[in-house]
């Protein structure tokens, strides 16, 4: 309780940085992504690091793995969002409608809908299956920095540089 239990180290270079990290839901995997493009996926279960590199194309921003693992969403400096296949990094969508970067990503309780939170101010939801932008959320007026989605889907909380935690009803 509350003690370190392990240094995750030696598998990134001493240059690097971590730029943004997620866990998969069982706590068996460690994605991260380090300032030169790299993803690092690391095996936390067997207590060995197990390291799979995979170069990423732009400045990534934030990160975040769907609970049944199968989907990865990156989150770029630039106003794209990646959604990838897992298993593989196969490109399943490039999201775009932000003006900005984005600064958080969330997946619904059952993987279908993808939150992504905007240095543009805005929140925006996603299918994951068609790539299609389902609802805008605007009322922030400055960088939204974090965005969570309940179990059931049916709240988004969001929080802001404007100072505010805003509640949304998320149902499209």
């Amino acid at each position: 309780k509350g003690e370190e239990l392990d240094v995750l180290e030696g598998w990134a270079s001493k240059d690097s940085t971590i730029q943004a990290a997620t866990m998969s839901h069982g706590g068996k995997h460690l994605v991260v992504v380090t300032d030169d493009g790299s993803l690092v996926t690391l095996d936390l279960k067997s207590k060995q690091v197990s390291v799979h590199r995979q170069q990423l194309a732009g400045e990534i921003q934030s990160l975040a793995l769907s609970r049944d693992g199968q989907h990865l969403a990156v989150g770029m400096v630039s106003t794209t969002v990646l959604l990838y296949r897992a298993d593989n990094l196969e490109v399943l969508h490039q999201l775009a409608g932000h003006k900005g970067s984005t600064l958080g990503l969330s997946f619904s309780a059952d993987g279908k809908r993808l939150l992504s939170a905007n240095s543009d101010s805005t929140i925006k939801l996603w299918d994951v299956a068609s790539g299609q932008e389902l609802i805008a959320l605007k009322d922030h007026v400055a960088a939204v920095k974090a965005v969570l989605i309940s179990q059931d889907g049916h709240w988004v909380v969001s929080s802001s540089a404007d100072g505010t935690v805003r509640l949304w009803d998320g149902r499209p």
